[in-house]
């Protein structure tokens, strides 16, 4: 049973990210990457955790509005008895990343004046 809820999290993963891709039309939304996708055990909901570059909260609250859309599009990729529904979750880890890797420079910086 788990090797089939994987491959089903595979697929559902991969549309989702063809669907974001290619057939979405709002062009507003900005650059986002589809970092997991968690399903649950009766496939009945699919959380899709995703990241922008910038704007996050603007861009997510953009492609919230595309849910219905990205599954009816889901729907007529996917072999299930029902189509699961779509939960989009922010992930927010590039920021965090973003605002370290800052903060880590700014001290090395600061630790090569001391040294000097």
């Amino acid at each position: 049973m788990a090797n089939r809820n994987k491959r089903i999290q595979t697929v559902i993963a991969k549309d989702v990210r063809d669907i974001l891709q290619f057939e979405i039309r709002n062009e507003n939304i900005g650059f986002l990457t589809v970092t997991d996708v968690d399903v649950s055990s009766d496939y009945s909901y699919v959380k899709i955790f995703v990241s922008f570059i910038q704007d996050e909260e603007k861009n997510f609250e953009k492609l919230c509005k595309t849910k219905g859309f990205v599954r009816s599009s889901l729907a007529k990729k996917i072999n299930l008895r029902r189509t699961p529904e779509i939960e989009f979750v922010l992930d927010r880890g590039y920021s965090y990343e973003s605002r370290i890797d800052q903060l880590l420079k700014k001290e090395t910086k600061t630790l090569e004046d001391i040294k000097k």
